[in-house]
């Protein structure tokens, strides 16, 4: 059985998987929000989602919970 984390705490993207009845565990992610200010908020979004799946990644690996089956989903916003 897949595990599917969101790396967020924003609460409609848990309204929208709630939406869709996709079973989630939310996790928020430890990533550096920080970006260089010379990106354009379209590079700066995909960095930052990037960031945050890889981050959620090594913490569920750390902590034993993250084979196969897991799926993480990460976005930002500007």
């Amino acid at each position: 059985m897949k595990k599917f984390y969101l790396a967020s705490a924003s609460p409609r993207r848990r309204e929208i998987l709630d939406i869709m009845g996709i079973p989630h565990t939310v996790l928020t992610s430890p990533a550096d929000e920080s970006v260089d200010t010379v990106l354009t908020p379209k590079e700066a979004g995909e960095i930052l989602a990037a960031r945050k799946a890889l981050a959620l990644k090594n913490r569920l690996i750390s902590e034993e919970k993250f084979d196969s089956d897991t799926l993480i989903l990460a976005a930002d916003t500007l």
